[in-house]
C-alpha cells in the first residue's frame, strides 16, 4: 500500500520492476511458513491479486481472486463477521474485469455482493456494500452503452448513498462525484455534470492526492467544451500541463484530450469530422492497446466518447 501510494503510478514495464522485488520477498515468506492454512493462503492469494491488478495483469489478477473466493467456499465458516476480506475479494475481481474490459462476466459477481446487504451487518460495513455494487452497476451499464439506465441507478441509491456521502471514504466520495458527472453528461444535461465537477473543486486538496483526480480534470475539460465554455479550455489545460512536469511520465490519453477539446466547437458536417477523427485515431488505437493507459478509462472512456463525438459510431 505504502508503494502504491507513494511510488509513481506504474504506466511501463520499468515501474513495474521497482515492484517486482515484493513478489519475490511474498513467495519466499510463503514457501518458509511451516502453517499452510487457510489464513496463510488468504494473504497469499490477496497479495497476488493485488500486485497484478496494480501492475496491469488484469487475467493473472482475475485468476487469483477467482481462486481466493473458491478458498472462501471450501472453508465457509472462517469467513469474519462482517465478512470484509471476501466483500475486498469481490471488489477486486470487479475492477479486474472492468479495467480488462470483460464486461459480460460483472453482473454475476455483482449480484454476490447484493448477499452481503445483511441488516445485521455494522452500518459502516453496510455503507461500503452498497457503494461497491452502486459503482459496480453503474460502471457496467457505461461500459456497455446503456446510459439511460444509469440515472435510474442513481435514484435508486438516493438515500442509502447520495444522502451518506460524507460517511464515504473520500476516494469514494470522490469517485461518486466523477461518476454522477459522467452519468448526466451522457445523457446530455450538463448542468447537473458541471454541478458534481465544481462539488469536487470545493474539496480542493482533499481529493487531488487520488488517481481519480486526474480523470476528474480531463472530464471537466470534457464537459466545458460540451457547454461551450471554450475560453476556460486553454487555462485549464496549463494548468495540467504544470501540474505533470512533477510526474516522470504523462498519460497519452491526457495529450489527446487536450487536442480534442482545442478542436471544439465539433463541426456538423462528417467530412470535417472525419479529418479530425484521422488526426487523433492513431494515437486512440495505441491508447486501447496499452494496459497502463487503461487505469485512466476506467470510470469515464476517453477515447469511446472521442470516437463517439466524431465518427457518430
Amino acid at each position: 500500500k505504502f508503494r502504491l501510494h507513494y511510488l509513481p503510478e506504474i504506466r511501463s514495464g520499468k515501474q513495474k520492476e521497482l515492484m517486482s522485488d515484493l513478489v519475490l520477498s511474498e513467495l519466499g515468506l510463503v514457501s518458509n511458513n511451516y502453517y499452510q492454512g487457510f489464513e496463510s493462503m488468504k494473504l497469499h492469494l490477496l497479495f497476488q491479486a493485488s500486485y497484478y491488478l496494480n501492475t496491469g495483469s488484469y487475467k493473472s489478477a482475475v485468476r487469483y481472486y477467482t481462486e481466493l473466493l473458491n478458498l472462501f467456499d471450501e472453508y465457509e465458516y472462517f469467513k469474519q463477521n462482517p465478512p470484509i476480506y471476501y466483500f475486498s475479494t469481490l471488489e477486486g475481481i470487479i475492477n479486474s474485469l472492468l479495467t480488462a474490459g470483460f464486461y459480460d462476466e460483472i453482473p454475476a459477481f455483482i449480484e454476490k455482493l447484493k448477499t452481503l446487504r445483511k441488516p445485521d451487518y455494522p452500518q459502516d460495513f453496510l455503507l461500503k456494500v452498497h457503494w461497491s455494487i452502486f459503482f459496480s452497476q453503474i460502471q457496467y451499464l457505461i461500459h456497455t452503452d446503456r446510459f439511460t439506465e444509469t440515472k435510474q441507478v442513481c435514484f435508486d441509491y438516493e438515500y442509502v448513498l447520495y444522502k451518506k456521502v460524507k460517511s464515504l471514504h473520500p476516494e469514494n466520495q470522490l469517485k461518486l462525484y466523477v461518476c454522477s458527472a459522467v452519468i448526466y453528461l451522457y445523457n446530455r444535461e450538463l448542468k447537473q455534470a458541471n454541478g458534481y465537477i465544481e462539488k469536487i473543486n470545493r474539496e480542493g486538496k482533499t481529493f487531488q492526492i487520488f488517481p481519480v483526480y486526474k480523470t476528474a480534470r480531463l472530464l471537466k475539460l470534457i464537459i466545458d467544451a460540451e457547454r461551450a465554455e471554450y475560453d476556460l479550455l486553454e487555462n485549464e489545460i496549463r494548468s495540467i500541463k504544470r501540474s505533470l512536469e512533477k510526474e516522470a511520465q504523462a498519460y497519452l490519453t491526457e495529450k489527446v484530450v487536450f487536442k480534442f477539446v482545442l478542436m471544439y466547437p465539433i463541426p456538423k458536417y462528417q467530412k470535417a469530422r472525419e479529418q479530425q477523427w484521422n488526426k487523433l485515431e492513431k494515437d486512440i488505437l495505441k491508447i486501447r492497446d496499452n494496459k497502463y493507459e487503461r487505469h485512466l478509462l476506467n470510470i469515464f472512456d476517453f477515447t469511446h466518447w472521442i470516437e463517439i463525438k466524431l465518427t457518430g459510431k
